[in-house]
């Protein structure tokens, strides 16, 4: 169960590889009308999770970035500025 859709979001946006993550092109159901070509259109899957070097990932996993409580006092401000100029309050 997701307890925190802004983690989530975080970890799926950083943690992964193009190159490995997303599938673009690919067979299809025949019965979906959007396609380009008849049972052959695009999907996209997102996979966030953690590569191991049997995949061929051989680099270190990095750390997760924390912000220090000054960065995220200014962070949040701003965050606090853009929202009210975009009627968001």
């Amino acid at each position: 169960m997701v307890q925190d859709v802004g983690d989530v979001t975080f970890e799926g946006v950083n943690t992964s590889i193009p190159s490995a993550t997303y599938n673009s092109a690919c067979p299809v159901d025949s019965l979906r009308p959007c396609s380009r070509l008849a049972n052959y259109g695009s999907k996209m899957g997102i996979d966030a999770t953690r590569k191991w070097s049997t995949e061929g990932f051989a680099r270190p996993w990095p750390d997760e970035i924390v912000m220090d409580a000054k960065t995220r006092a200014l962070v949040d401000s701003q965050m606090e500025l853009l929202a009210k100029e975009l009627g968001m309050e």
